[in-house]
């Protein structure tokens, strides 16, 4: 063969790779863009022959299915022949239950997104829009079916949500405070206290240690500056916000609470100090026991009409909340203790009567 064959040949093969190499790419686009192609599409678009055309496909698809073998973010799909098509459907691997069984998971499932959005849902805390664009970004994980269950289970919910009033940067707010936090920044800012005629325009000036979520709203627990002492802040309260370097505020580590053992005390408001709790309670045990989370049953009794109440015991609860989650049980709690809670109840009982006679 004279150099002139070797360089038409050479020529042959070239063509013949760059043809491979299209196609390929074009079945790839095709998985991702409608899930599937067929052998009618390769005959007709590539104008492959029909009597060979399913053992070309088989050739591209060893390549294919490689290719996603050694990428990481590909290594859960593959392509299958699908009779219902038919044709070469792109298949998640996470879809298969069995598959699920011999895989450690790092990715999101659907069943995780759905438990994220109905809780989210739920706590009713964030405005309409941003439920929906956390949707939006949790569906990003998920396969074209597994997105639209998702859909198809929080779209009722979703049409018939009514969030707390807020702030519309509230998640903004998480991600700065969080920052501020992190960095042990002081900070100058005002507030909208929950104490009636309180001052929203005195420059408070103090030091983010912690932010938490709890039944509908964040919470900010600051070392305040002026009272020399840690305190809660609604984060959706706070008007105006900025971070200082002037007159930076050191937290004396006695100031440093442990975040964990304060939240077992702002399941409930907190005010006033702590206290152990013990009453006995009528209703399901766990509703209490899930209101205190350091709190156990000490005993048991039935009562006259055949009906049983135990007697429950909480440590370290903060005495405010505990006030007023004893007066939302009404008639299925009694015997309280301490007396002085006991007498602090019945005392603002005995002004709620006098407000509706």
């Amino acid at each position: 063969m004279d150099k002139r064959d070797d360089s038409i040949q050479n020529d042959d093969n070239s063509e013949w790779h760059s043809k491979v190499k299209e196609r390929i790419a074009g079945e790839m686009l095709w998985l991702f863009q409608k899930n599937y192609f067929t052998l009618s599409d390769i005959v007709d678009y590539f104008h492959e022959d029909p009597k060979s055309v399913q053992r070309t496909v088989q050739r591209d698809l060893r390549a294919i299915r490689n290719s996603m073998d050694s990428l990481p973010d590909a290594g859960y799909y593959t392509v299958n022949y699908d009779k219902a098509i038919p044709g070469y459907h792109l298949f998640y691997k996470l879809d298969d239950p069995d598959f699920q069984k011999d895989q450690e998971i790092d990715s999101l499932h659907v069943d995780e997104a759905l438990a994220i959005m109905k809780i989210l849902i739920g706590t009713r805390a964030l405005e309409k829009g941003s439920v929906n664009t956390i949707e939006k970004h949790l569906k990003y994980n998920l396969t074209p079916k597994q997105q639209a269950f998702l859909t198809q289970e929080t779209t009722e919910t979703l049409s018939k949500y009514y969030p707390v009033k807020t702030v519309p940067d509230l998640i903004d707010r998480v991600r700065i405070f969080t920052d501020w936090i992190e960095q042990k920044a002081t900070i100058k800012f005002t507030y909208q206290s929950s104490v009636p005629n309180s001052s929203t325009t005195k420059k408070r000036r103090g030091v983010p240690l912690s932010l938490y979520f709890s039944e509908y709203y964040f919470y900010v627990l600051l070392y305040d500056d002026e009272h020399e002492q840690s305190r809660i802040y609604r984060l959706d309260r706070f008007i105006t916000f900025r971070k200082t370097n002037s007159g930076k505020v050191t937290v004396p580590r006695i100031k440093k609470l442990d975040v964990g053992e304060l939240r077992k005390k702002t399941y409930l408001l907190s005010g006033g100090g702590d206290t152990t709790l013990e009453f006995w309670y009528r209703g399901f045990p766990q509703t209490a026991l899930d209101r205190f989370p350091e709190s156990s049953v000490k005993k048991t009794r039935t009562l006259e009409d055949g009906s049983q109440e135990v007697f429950i015991k909480c440590r370290n609860v903060a005495k405010q909340g505990a006030k007023l989650w004893l007066m939302s049980q009404g008639s299925l709690v009694s015997g309280v203790k301490p007396e002085y809670l006991r007498g602090e109840v019945r005392e603002e009982i005995q002004k709620m009567m006098a407000n509706y006679e």
